[in-house]
């Protein structure tokens, strides 16, 4: 059975975000999107891996401040500001949406891995987790070879 989500969700700002997803009790898959004007700028995604515990796979929130896009316009190039969506309380709305959905669905343990790339680009990451009840660990042998910390509460 799928279950879907929809919701509005507002950042500090006071803009409001369409969050639209899916769990699959089946495949034990969630999946919800941020979007703003149409355009997808965040993303959950978590699995049940194994029974009772989730792992978060993914959290990503978009920072477009690299992708500049320019629109070539009666000879002259017009630069659009590039957006981005970090620092704005959405990445926190989606870790504790992970956290109420895993205690909804009766899980006792939620956990995922930080790879040093997440690290190097978010220095901040480790201590956001951290200040949201996760615990930092060393990887577990079946965590993916990139993985730096395994991040990690009980429910």
């Amino acid at each position: 059975m799928t279950q879907e989500i929809e919701q509005l969700v507002g950042d500090k700002q006071g803009r409001q975000y369409q969050m639209k997803g899916d769990y699959d009790d089946e495949s034990g898959l969630l999946v919800v999107k941020l979007q703003y004007q149409n355009n997808e700028v965040g993303r959950l995604q978590c699995v049940v891996d194994p029974p009772g515990e989730m792992k978060i796979s993914d959290l990503i929130i978009s920072n477009d401040d690299d992708d500049v896009v320019e629109i070539p316009r009666w000879r002259k190039v017009f630069k659009l500001k590039p957006r981005n969506y970090r620092n704005k309380g959405l990445g926190t709305y989606l870790l504790k949406f992970a956290l109420d959905f895993a205690r909804q669905k009766g899980m006792t343990h939620i956990y995922g891995c930080l790879t040093h790339k997440d690290i190097a680009t978010t220095p901040g990451l480790i201590n956001w987790y951290k200040k949201h009840g996760f615990e930092l660990e060393s990887p577990a042998p079946k965590d993916p070879s990139t993985t730096a910390h395994r991040i990690s509460q009980q429910l």
